[in-house]
């Protein structure tokens, strides 16, 4: 289903089709994802470092959904409502774009562009923010954190405990992508040169001008493919009969008009 492409330094790219066989999720497959068989070995463990991320946070958005449930049934009036509310959209919404931010990664590595690259890491990073504003724990906000565990244990409930272990995940979500971040910077910065050698190989050749000596024995010199590529030969006549010397002036024999024996001048005959 797919072409393998090497390079020098032994990091593979698969130039896969699009008709492999969705394999994902289990339940009802609408993708193919393959780690061990699309991902180069030397990003392998980033992508499914990654990955075991993308599943943590989906259990930290559901023990958010918890804790937020749990603030709203020591307040009154149902203070928190709106709260509890934003935890659920946040569980619906959240796993989905983690997932599609991870996807962009996955896609990274195993064609190596760079736009893919730089993408990521965007959206990883404003993710990032999103975890650490959630951390914070501001009421109504939709995130169980460091002012509802105060508020928890002010009340003299175990509620608290319930917020810690919220604003831990969030912070450990946080700490997580500072990580995917230098890795996936330190991916990129390894697979560039790699990329680069790619292109040069299957760059056209150039046909060398003619007639022009130095020209082209730059050009053959020059570069890190030129040295497979065959010299263009130059064309040189071959050493012909010179032609015969044209009569100059000084070897012209003047002609003499012979007398006629008349007395008419000669200029007149």
């Amino acid at each position: 289903d797919f072409q393998t492409m090497e390079n020098p330094n032994n990091v593979l790219y698969h130039d896969f089709d699009d008709t492999s066989k969705p394999n994902w999720p289990i339940c009802k497959p609408i993708l193919y994802h393959n780690i061990a068989v699309e991902i180069p070995k030397q990003f392998q463990s980033l992508v499914k470092f990654v990955y075991v991320c993308w599943y943590f946070q989906i259990l930290v958005y559901l023990w958010n959904v918890i804790a937020e449930a749990s603030i709203m049934s020591i307040e009154e009036d149902w203070v928190n409502f709106v709260g509890v509310v934003l935890a659920v959209a946040y569980f619906l919404i959240g796993p989905i774009s983690g997932f599609y931010i991870y996807r962009l990664l996955y896609n990274a590595c195993k064609s190596g562009k760079g736009t893919l690259y730089a993408m990521f890491m965007c959206f990883y990073a404003c993710q990032i923010a999103f975890f650490i504003f959630l951390s914070l724990g501001f009421p109504e906000t939709g995130g169980s954190g460091l002012v509802l565990m105060v508020t928890g244990w002010e009340r003299g409930h175990i509620v608290g405990l319930f917020q810690l272990a919220s604003c831990l995940g969030w912070l450990g979500l946080a700490s997580a992508g500072i990580i995917v971040i230098i890795s996936t910077r330190r991916a990129f910065r390894d697979s560039a040169p790699d990329l680069a050698h790619q292109d040069e190989e299957n760059a056209p050749l150039v046909r060398e001008p003619l007639g022009n000596s130095e020209t082209s024995s730059f050009l053959r010199n020059s570069g890190p493919t030129a040295t497979a590529r065959p010299a263009t030969p130059v064309y040189q006549p071959q050493n012909e009969p010179p032609p015969p010397p044209k009569p100059s002036a000084a070897t012209v024999t003047p002609t003499v008009r012979e007398s006629s024996g008349s007395d008419v001048p000669d200029e007149f005959l």
